[in-house]
């Protein structure tokens, strides 16, 4: 009884200790157009390095994440940003790695437009 006992409580911490690491979110951007990304803001101020087109960033690391978020860049010498209005009705996403797929779009509309897809790796 005393094994059962023993066994039973080292798998009880064993899945507490991989549930906190599920919660842990890393997000990367993926620029996706032809053209350069500089100055680039996501959520409240926090800033990635600059992307060439066709470039993928490091992740960085955040508590937690909605499917989409406010994106700041520079493009084609133009500044576009994403700037979602509420997250009401939309659930946090799961732990893991992910990727920002941002495309800068100038072909429709000469101040240009961004597209943005959330991606799990």
């Amino acid at each position: 009884m005393k094994y059962k006992l023993f066994f039973f409580l080292i798998s009880i911490l064993a899945i507490s200790c991989t549930a906190d690491d599920d919660t842990e979110v890393q997000i990367r951007l993926a620029n996706i157009s032809e053209f350069d990304y500089t100055n680039i803001t996501i959520r409240n101020g926090i800033s990635y390095e600059d992307l060439e087109a066709g470039e993928v960033s490091e992740y960085q690391t955040f508590e937690s994440s909605y499917s989409y978020m406010f994106v700041q860049l520079v493009a084609n010498q133009d500044t576009l940003f994403i700037q979602p209005i509420d997250f009401v009705g939309e659930s946090l996403i799961r732990g893991g790695n992910y990727t920002y797929e941002i495309e800068a779009n100038f072909e429709n509309n000469d101040l240009g437009s961004l597209r943005a897809i959330l991606v799990r790796d």
